[in-house]
């Protein structure tokens, strides 16, 4: 009988103990779906702010202006090597823009800077119409917004010989790169084609068709297209 007892305080101990057990496993297998979940969703949530960045811009009502800063943002995204979280910094963005023949000069004159027939792709510093940018841009770094601006105006002025570059702004005028530029002619032309230049800016684009996406879920790629 002793025995007995014995034996049956031993089949309790034992069955509370894989209770115990199957209870600790079952508790354990519970959290880690838990971090996992809370891992995708972390992982979700990262993706979905660094493209968020980018996809912003995919609209119909896009200004020329927030073209350039898109342009520049993908631009400085594919400079860099790496990774930070589920960012994988080797997959690079490419973006498109096409002009298409509704883009026009405001200020009239043949276009000379942008082609009406050509797709643009940026993807880093060497893609043309980055480099097109920057170029107008340094002309308004080196010689101010404001002189651009009163230039493009006094277009016909001075090319009549009506007023002098020097009479209008109060100085001399500065290529991109910050050297001194005397010439009349190659200033007019820089003027004329700023003035190209202001037009894109002031110009809307519209995307023409949903970005696409790499495996992981990054962006891959945004085009755009002249709309008015």
């Amino acid at each position: 009988m002793e025995n007995a007892s014995k034996a049956l305080l031993m089949a309790g101990g034992i069955l509370i103990a894989l209770l115990v057990l199957g209870a600790l496993l079952l508790m354990f297998n519970q959290v880690s779906t838990y971090q996992r979940n809370q891992s995708d969703l972390e992982e979700v949530s990262q993706l979905a702010d660094f493209n968020e960045q980018f996809t912003r811009y995919v609209r119909n009502d896009l200004n020329g202006t927030d073209l350039i800063s898109l342009i520049n943002k993908v631009v400085d995204y594919n400079l860099k090597s790496g990774g930070l979280g589920e960012v994988d910094y080797s997959l690079k963005i490419e973006l498109q823009v096409t002009f298409g023949n509704g883009f026009t000069n405001k200020n009239g004159g043949a276009q000379e800077v942008f082609d009406p027939n050509k797709t643009y792709v940026i993807q880093n510093r060497n893609s043309e119409l980055y480099k097109i940018i920057k170029e107008y841009q340094g002309y308004e770094e080196q010689n101010s917004l404001n002189s651009m601006l009163q230039l493009s105006s006094y277009y016909e002025t001075i090319a009549s010989g009506g007023k002098t570059v020097q009479e209008i702004i109060g100085t001399d005028f500065k290529s991109s790169n910050g050297s001194v530029i005397t010439n009349t002619n190659q200033i007019l032309s820089i003027i004329r084609k700023y003035r190209e230049y202001s037009t894109f800016k002031s110009s809307v684009f519209k995307s023409s068709q949903e970005p696409s996406y790499y495996d992981n879920g990054q962006i891959k790629d945004m085009k755009f297209i002249f709309n008015k």
